[in-house]
């Protein structure tokens, strides 16, 4: 049986959110009704995160870095929130009461969180601690080159 034209079987995640993902793409930059250097900025960075992640889902094997790049784009969007919390506090770190303003403490949180998961992801490709153990299966993947 020969595996040179192997195709990764499409799961449920695939499936169901690569069109959402389609229409994000498509729709967003026609939605954006600001159009100031910030704006564009964040916008090319979350149409990249959507395309990243499509390809992810669409395969994960051979498009591994993906997801890799996702990781990198979390933990860069929650670093550009922290600094830019810091710059419009003036650099004091305040707790809020209410969750849903804007601070420097969440944005310490959300990269805690978040981003430093996704910095660990982009770097080192898993999230645990210690590496794969190798096994003595051949991967499918490489004998297709």
């Amino acid at each position: 049986m020969s595996y040179e034209h192997h195709e990764p079987v499409r799961g449920l995640f695939f499936w169901a959110l690569s069109p959402f993902l389609v229409v994000f793409i498509v729709l967003m930059p026609l939605l954006i009704q600001k159009r100031d250097g910030s704006a564009m900025i964040t916008l090319a960075a979350i149409e990249l995160l959507a395309i990243l992640m499509l390809l992810g889902l669409f395969h994960p094997l051979r498009l591994w870095w993906a997801w890799r790049g996702v990781g990198a784009i979390v933990f860069l969007g929650y670093a550009a929130y922290l600094i830019a919390m810091l710059i419009e506090s003036g650099g004091k770190i305040a707790f809020t009461p209410r969750r849903s303003e804007a601070s420097a403490f969440y944005a310490i949180c959300g990269l805690i969180v978040f981003g430093v998961p996704g910095l660990w992801y982009a770097v080192l490709g898993r999230f645990s601690f210690r590496a794969e153990q190798a096994t003595d299966e051949v991967d499918v993947e490489e004998d297709e080159t």
